[in-house]
């Protein structure tokens, strides 16, 4: 630290005792020459300076003293001040996170209450969210319910029930040797299962194939399927313990039958045939409390109306209030017409006419035609005619003094009366003479009083839902749990309720929702914003499926991590039924807690953002550290309804594609046949049955004289930009197939921008693969574009020395092949790998690039991705049009506090060219983002980057953007690349190394991007 002490210059100096009148010239004796009064001081000084003197140099010594003292007492004031600002360790102390494996656990942050040291991180499972779409739909118009309200009830959690944990290792396990009468024994306390080495030899046939197996060659996978199957025979077991898994570190986990009971598992005894022994440890894993269900709130008010009142209510968050308003008793008229009636009565140049009071003591009649019927200013064809159309004609058409107004409440035409008590409907005529019957209805003040919260601005917003008896409103909250009191006020004087139900939390169990979906609300984009209203925690969109508008579909999104665990339910069999929520071959993805391993311990949490197992540090979990074997992209091939799809697909000659009915579909209705994709058409054929004799014969369907150019010019056709393009399949039974042109599961599963030369080969392999993993309507098949199926395919089996052989079909291969199986091995993006598992535990990886040749693409030398952290900018979460200072996350950027950052563009085509949400956006020219990556150079390796580079139509005014992209080996360039860009969109760029050094092996490879002049420079989609 360097202290600086000011001097004020402007200060005068105080004068000395020996300058005074020392200048000074006395005219006394003048004309003399002598200075009279010089004279005379001087003679006086003569004799006192001296003792002046020594005077003076005692005061001069004692302020030294002072002086000295006061700058010592200051400076260790201020040294005093500084150590109390830094007087805990931790404000002098800087600690840093660092990962060893960032593609499996990267640190977030790292405050100094951290400890140092090294801590032991296993990633077994990562944290999911539950994901379910809803059936297919057509269009995305329509009602689910037949315009009819229902209520929509989401249940969000889970009941955790116990566990107990048995510690046991392989070697604990197969010490037990292989003696016939070696034993391993659990219980309950009352209740007891013995594993025999017959139950070990079963289950390890069942998981190894045939042999001979003892304890002694078992794996604790073996002896938890042997728990198991003797729990399914021992009633008295499992009413207490439920099954027996694997558990991560401990080695198996039993779970308890019911949540909260008080039910323990002993100590287990192990036999090796001599002598019986306690085998490994038993500790309580997972406590879980006896499950409560929860209930709402239910509060009942009867409010004494005035005639006109205000009112206001609130849930202690959200106010809702009502002016003055009349609610005197109100007469409302229905009339019993439908939507089909209405089409009907106006066809042929039919009316309708309503005869209602004008005010005067008269009627005034209103007719209405099919020409009235318009929606801004156009037309309204006769088929597409509802109420509500009915009800804006007929207002339109009505003079001022018609004292009703026609509205649609709860799908029937209701004219109500603009001033209570007053005005009314006399008759409702159709032309062709059908007869429409006029209803009376009076709504006492609280109906109305419910209609006009219900009709104010955040009654959504509401804890409750407010509805209403001729006397009464009731507040019926819309979620399990204890809550405070609503309040209601009538003209200002606070209401009591007049009875209410208290709400019950829930206890390790599922919290219930109920959201209401009002009559006419029942369509995809009404439900949708239902619920998101609600914020829950359960999001929901609408999905175009196909690109082609022909597949729609409502997906629900819970929270991470299995307490965001949802079922969906209707009070309607028709809703459900449509939605479909409730099928499991809708059901995209589970909900699952992380699982890590830490220290020892098995941790599971609800997020892969974890900030209480080391203190002082967060980490984020990327990916497990475990070894997967093929894991299959699922392609969107489930149909419609999660009916699958009823063909297989094969090449039948070089032109020449032939759609054969599944084993499951012989002897069906398959309509008219398939139907969709390139070529120019379908022709029949019968062939002799393939399956069987019964039906001798079967009909498949060919799509001939097929050329590489028909696909390629097909998926053209299909989008705007072309490399949107997919294939659609149908099925003709409610089957459909859709086959991106990008993408996992698509004909280039590595492509972004690819809209050139696919063949036909590729065109099989993957619809063939789309068409397995659709399956035939009983499986959990298809799903959004992170769906995903595992497939362990069958075991390795001998066939005889040094010869072996797997169960794994052509069929299944060319399905994980061609729809880019992502695993441990492989790349994780799109070049995967097979896995398999030798005698001695070994695992042998096979590329997907050294068998993509059996879908239709070729061999190479072995490519792998490059490991970038936030490749496309999506760390930050931004609104569109939003945009940030600081650089990307991960990312270093030379301008700093305005000229760089994170934009979420708000602009088209900008927007529909980007990658997520996010770009990074460079401003200033010389501004550059770059990002040391964890990748090293290797002289005997190239190296490419793509990156998609843009701008925006916004600085059109301006020069075009250009850029420079580099490469570096620590500070040496090995590649580089310029250009410029005005195309007011993304577009893909290439970055390729042009280097070969050794010298550099082992340096840090950098990215760099620099924008050099001109407009706005957009980055996105980084990937190497």
């Amino acid at each position: 630290m360097v202290t600086s002490t000011g001097v004020d210059s402007s200060a005068t100096p105080a004068p000395t005792q020996s300058s005074i009148g020392s200048s000074i010239l006395l005219t006394l004796g003048s004309g003399s020459g002598i200075n009279v009064e010089e004279l005379s001081t001087n003679l006086v000084n003569a004799e006192k300076l001296p003792a002046e003197n020594a005077l003076q140099e005692k005061i001069d010594k004692t302020e030294a003293k002072i002086s000295g003292y006061g700058l010592i007492s200051s400076q260790l004031g201020i040294l005093a001040s500084s150590f109390e600002k830094i007087n805990d360790a931790n404000e002098i102390y800087s600690t840093a996170g660092k990962s060893s494996n960032e593609n499996a656990v990267s640190f977030l942050s790292v405050t100094n209450d951290a400890p140092e040291g090294g801590y032991d991180i296993n990633v077994y499972q990562l944290a999911e969210n539950q994901r379910v779409a809803s059936n297919s739909y057509q269009t995305n118009s329509g009602n689910v319910n037949a315009s009819a309200a229902f209520d929509i009830t989401l249940s969000i959690g889970v009941t955790r029930t116990g566990t107990y944990e048995h510690s046991i290792t392989t070697e604990q396990l197969q010490a037990l040797g292989a003696g016939t009468s070696a034993y391993i024994e659990y219980s309950d306390g009352t209740n007891t299962i013995q594993i025999t080495q017959a139950d070990i030899d079963l289950a390890m046939e069942s998981l190894e194939g045939s042999g001979i197996y003892t304890f002694e060659n078992a794996s604790l996978e073996g002896l938890i399927l042997a728990i198991n199957n003797n729990i399914s025979t021992n009633a008295g077991f499992a009413s207490n313990f439920a099954s027996a898994e694997v558990h991560r570190t401990k080695g198996i986990s039993f779970i308890q039958t019911t949540a909260g009971a008080s039910v323990a598992l002993t100590q287990p005894i192990a036999s090796d045939g001599s002598a019986s022994y306690s085998l490994g440890t038993i500790a309580q894993g997972m406590i879980s409390a006896t499950p409560v269900d929860g209930s709402p709130a239910s509060y009942i008010f009867t409010p004494a109306s005035a005639g006109s009142d205000s009112l206001e209510v609130s849930d202690g968050v959200t106010t809702v209030s009502v002016a003055l308003t009349d609610f005197t008793t109100r007469t409302d008229y229905e009339l019993s017409i439908t939507e089909s009636e209405l089409q009907t009565a106006l066809a042929s140049s039919g009316t309708i006419s309503i005869a209602g009071s004008d005010g005067s003591g008269g009627d005034q009649t209103v007719s209405v035609a099919l020409s009235d019927m318009t929606t801004f200013g156009l037309p309204i064809p006769l088929g597409a005619l509802t109420l509500q159309d009915l009800a804006n004609a007929i207002n339109n058409k009505a003079s001022a003094d018609f004292q009703t107004t026609a509205v649609v409440d709860d799908n029937k035409l209701t004219f109500v009366q603009k001033n209570n008590g007053t005005g009314a409907i006399s008759s409702a005529t159709r032309s062709d003479g059908a007869v429409i019957t006029k209803t009376s209805v009076t709504v006492t003040s609280a109906e109305q009083m419910a209609e006009a919260i219900q009709d104010s601005s955040y009654y959504d917003s509401l804890k409750f839902t407010v509805s209403a008896t001729s006397t009464n409103l009731i507040f019926d909250y819309k979620s399990d749990g204890v809550v405070s009191s609503p309040t209601f006020t009538l003209n200002g004087a606070a209401q009591n309720a007049s009875s209410f139900t208290a709400g019950v939390n829930s206890v390790n169990s599922a919290i219930d929702t109920t959201i209401k979906i009002g009559a006419g609300g029942d369509t995809l984009a009404g439900i949708v914003t239902a619920i998101n209203n609600a914020d829950t925690g359960v999001t929901a969109s609408l999905l175009d499926v196909s690109g082609i508008g022909n597949d729609y579909r409502i997906v629900l999104s819970g929270a991470e991590g299995l307490d965001g665990s949802f079922s969906v339910t209707t009070s309607s069999s028709v809703a459900t039924n449509s939605l479909g929520f409730d099928s499991s071959s809708n059901v995209l993805q589970a909900a699952q807690d992380a699982e890590i391993g830490y220290e020892g311990l098995l941790i599971n949490r609800g997020s892969n953002v974890i900030s209480d197992v080391i203190d002082g540090a967060t980490f984020q979990l990327n990916s497990t550290t475990g070894v997967v074997t093929s894991v299959a992209y699922t392609v969107l091939g489930n149909g419609s309804g999660g009916n699958g799809f009823a063909y297989d697909i094969s090449k039948l000659d070089a032109n020449t594609i032939r759609f054969m009915p599944k084993m499951a579909y012989v002897g069906q209705n398959l309509g008219a046949g398939p139907t969709g994709g390139p070529g120019a058409g379908y022709t029949a054929t019968t062939i002799a049955n393939p399956y069987g004799s019964d039906p001798a014969n079967i009909t498949v369907y060919d799509v001939t004289s097929l050329n590489n150019s028909d696909i390629d010019n097909y998926l053209d056709d299909s989008a705007d930009p072309d490399y949107l393009g997919s294939v659609t399949l149908y099925d003709g039974i409610g089957g459909s197939l859709v086959l991106p042109r990008n993408g996992l599961g698509g004909f280039w599963p590595n492509g972004i921008t690819t809209e050139n030369g696919e063949t036909i080969d590729q065109y099989v392999a993957t619809a063939q693969a789309a068409s397995i993993l659709a399956g035939t309507g009983s499986a959990t098949t298809g799903g959004t574009d992170d769906t995903y199926t595992d497939y362990t395919g069958g075991t390795i089996n001998s066939v005889n020395t040094g010869s072996y052989e797997y169960g794994y079909t052509e069929a299944q291969l060319r399905a994980d092949v061609a729809a880019s199986i992502i695993t441990t091995g492989g790349s994780g993006n799109g070049e995967g790998a097979l896995t398999f598992r030798d005698d001695y535990g070994r695992d042998h990886h096979i590329l997907a690039s050294e068998i993509r040749a059996l879908s239709g693409g070729t061999s190479s030398t072995t490519t792998r991705s490059i490991s970038i952290t936030n490749p496309s900018f999506e760390s930050q979460s931004l609104g569109q049009g939003d945009y940030t200072y600081n650089p990307p996350t991960g990312w270093t950027v030379n301008t700093p506090g305005g000229d760089s950052g994170v934009y979420n563009p708000g602009e088209a085509p900008v927007e529909a060219t980007t990658t997520g949400s996010n770009t990074a956006y460079l401003f200033s020219d010389g501004a550059t983002v770059s990002q040391v990556l964890g990748e090293t150079y290797n002289s005997a390796s190239t190296y490419q980057f793509k990156l998609d580079i843009g701008d925006l139509a916004y600085y059109d005014g301006q020069p075009d953007a250009n850029y420079t992209i580099k490469l570096y080996a620590g500070s040496t360039e090995i590649g580089t690349v310029s250009g410029t860009s005005d195309i007011d969109a993304l577009t893909e760029v290439t970055l390729n190394s042009s280097v070969s050094n050794s010298a550099l092996n082992g340096q840090a490879l950098k990215i760099e991007v620099t924008k050099n002049s001109g407009e706005e420079l957009l980055i996105d989609n980084v990937r190497g």
